[in-house]
This record gives C-alpha cells, structure tokens and sequence, in this order.
C-alpha cells in the first residue's frame, strides 16, 4: 500500500502543536484509490493532554465518522496522529501500539503518523520535520514509507475533490451555520420587540400628558 500525504495535513499538524508541552492527537481522513491510501486532511478534537499522554474520547470518532458521512463523501478514517514533543518520531510506545491495533481493527487501512514538531516550531522550516508513519504487524510497529510531495495529476484530484466537498457542505448547512442564522432571527425578533416596547410607552406618556391637561384646564 502506498501512502500519500496532503503537505496541508502536516502544517495544521504543526498549527495545532504550538503547545510543545503537551501532547496532542487526532484523526488522519482521507480515502483509497486502488493500492494508494491518500490522506488530505485531519480532524483535531478537543482532548485531554499531559507531556506524555493524550485522550481522545470515543464519541469524538464517532462525531468524526459522521461528519465525514454527512459531508466528506467518499472519505474514510485512514488513522490518527500523535505527537512526542522534543522525544523524536522514531518510535511508539506500548500504548501506542495498543491503540493503532484497535484502529487497525476498526478501520483495516488504518496508520499511525508520529510527529515531533519541536524543530519546526523553532525554525519554521518545513525541511526540519520529523515524523514517521507506522502500522502494527504481530504487536510489532512496523514503519512505512510515504510522500507528501504531489505531482500535478494528483493535485487536480484533491482539488476536485475538495470542490466536491464544498458543493456538499453548501447543500447542508452545518450545525454552526444554522446556530447564526437563528442568532440573526432572535436579534431582528429582539429589535421588534424593543420598538413595540418603546411605541407603547410612548402612547402612555402622551395618555398621561393629555390626562394632565385636561384636569388642569
């Protein structure tokens, strides 16, 4: 199986590790084509982290699972990320070996990218980065080769790809997308009701004026 990596997934990778002192993780989704296993982009939910350890809860793969469903057609969890802040990327310790063998289970193209992103935070140089990409074979982590360069055949194709998931996206308005609009509705509502509000206080000033005068005159 060859595996191809999106260069956009490894800066969000770094974007998302400023924080060198904990750990962080996430999941790698992407899709197959024939022997390629072509991975464009990674979800990074909340999580809990230490320096050596990081959580990801269940429920958040299965948010993932569904987003990618709802709105990424044809993309599958290809496998996570995690990082080793400062400890280097050339190796997986027995929890991490544990949890990409039931990532295998589950998702049978699964793969683990290791990542320390302490040289590039430093330099911001793409050159120093150091990851590895691993699967698990006889409870053994076994590493794999991958590119991150793309030629332009595989260019247009992520970026048909990715057209397509906007088209999607736009037919189905997210969750967060509904949430403003129904923000704007209740401010509009908000605005009428404050002028009716003021319309009436205003009717009852000028009932009262006129009571005044009346009994004055």
């Amino acid at each position: 199986m060859n595996v191809l990596i999106d260069p956009s997934v490894i800066l969000k990778i770094f974007a998302a590790t400023i924080n060198l002192k904990n750990e962080t993780a996430g999941y790698l989704t992407g899709y197959l084509e024939e022997d390629n296993l072509i991975i464009k982009d990674v979800a990074i939910p909340v999580q809990e982290s230490s320096r050596v350890s990081v959580k990801l809860e269940s429920n958040v793969l299965m948010e993932t699972v569904n987003h990618l469903v709802k709105y990424k057609h044809g993309e599958i969890i290809c496998g996570w990320f995690h990082t080793h802040p400062g400890m280097g990327a050339h190796f997986m310790s027995q929890t991490d070996i544990k949890t990409q063998t039931v990532y295998q289970k589950l998702f049978p193209e699964a793969v683990a990218l290791v990542v320390d992103p302490l040289e590039y935070c430093l330099t911001s140089d793409l050159n120093n980065r150091t990851l590895s990409l691993y699967r698990v074979e006889a409870g053994k982590p076994i590493g794999l080769d991958f590119k991150t360069t793309l030629t332009g055949r595989e260019i247009l194709k992520l970026a048909l790809k990715n057209l397509e998931d906007e088209k999607l996206i736009q037919q189905n308005p997210s969750q967060a997308e509904r949430l403003v609009e129904f923000s704007d509705l209740l401010k509009e509502s908000r605005q009428k009701l404050l002028t009716a509000i003021l319309a009436w206080n205003l009717i009852a000033v000028l009932i009262v004026l006129t009571v005044f005068t009346i009994i004055l005159f």
